[in-house]
């Protein structure tokens, strides 16, 4: 199969910008994290780049949030409106290479105060081609209202590197807690914005892959996994869906009227 320059070019720059942060990085592993099924985050799909409409790369996380809309980082969304025929959505599969229903994307809308030298407002939304079917390995998540309090338990999943550096193909998650803003803001050098919020720890924690996948507090998608350190060694940092909750709502409504 031939496979032209310019596709591999493309291919080489969304990896990289989608796995690179100045001074810190995307998160694209779980650590400390298990094997997942679908039915138990029916929500979580899987960005793509298409080779050739046959061969699915993942490269970032996202959520259904309606029939034909996926919330996601910013970050991830960089060249899908450039080249959106290279670009698929993989949906209802616990692995990421193969099962479920690859969907076209329509178009996409990232936050107008999306700032990629710190990733502040770091929230996108991706219009479908096609309206999925909602069952048990696909359905969406409702945004969370209220930031959850310092402590909470939540859960990230996504398909990001493991400890040892290998990228699963099967679905991970793991539990992590709620971390004290100021206490993420001592961490990362007061990089912390009000539309971001900390979780995990050493030893559990998300790092790069798993980036644009959802972080879940009583069912509710409460953050959108963002970037954190170069070595996933501490914390990490996601778009805090409850405030940036008016933003994602009325980007799906202009998606979905256009």
């Amino acid at each position: 199969m031939l496979v032209s320059k310019g596709f591999l070019l493309l291919l080489a720059v969304i990896l990289s910008d989608a796995h690179h942060l100045p001074k810190n990085t995307n998160i694209s592993r779980i650590i400390g994290g298990i094997d997942s099924t679908i039915e138990e985050a029916p929500w979580q799909v899987s960005l793509q780049l298409s080779l050739l409409g046959i061969i699915g790369i993942h490269f970032c996380g996202g959520s259904i949030y309606r029939s034909n809309i996926i919330v996601t980082a910013a970050h991830c969304v960089e060249y899908l409106n450039i080249t959106p025929m290279f670009f698929k959505v993989r949906v209802g599969s616990s692995n990421n290479r193969i099962g479920g229903r690859m969907y076209g994307i329509h178009s996409v809308i990232k936050h107008e105060l999306y700032d990629k030298s710190n990733y502040s407002y770091d929230i996108a939304v991706i219009r479908l081609l096609n309206h999925l079917t909602f069952s048990a390995t696909a359905r969406p998540i409702q945004l969370a209202t209220v930031t959850p309090p310092d402590n909470a338990n939540v859960r990230v999943t996504g398909w990001g590197k493991n400890a040892a550096g290998i990228s699963p193909a099967i679905l991970q998650s793991v539990d992590l807690q709620i971390v004290n803003k100021q206490r993420c803001q001592q961490k990362f050098s007061d990089l912390i914005t009000d539309n971001m919020i900390c979780a995990g720890e050493e030893g559990a924690t998300a790092c790069s892959g798993d980036s644009g996948g959802p972080l879940v507090h009583n069912g509710q998608l409460v953050g959108v996994v963002s970037w954190g350190r170069e070595l996933c060694s501490t914390h990490v940092v996601f778009a805090d869906v409850a405030v940036l909750r008016n933003w994602i709502e009325q980007a799906a409504n202009r998606l979905s009227y256009e």
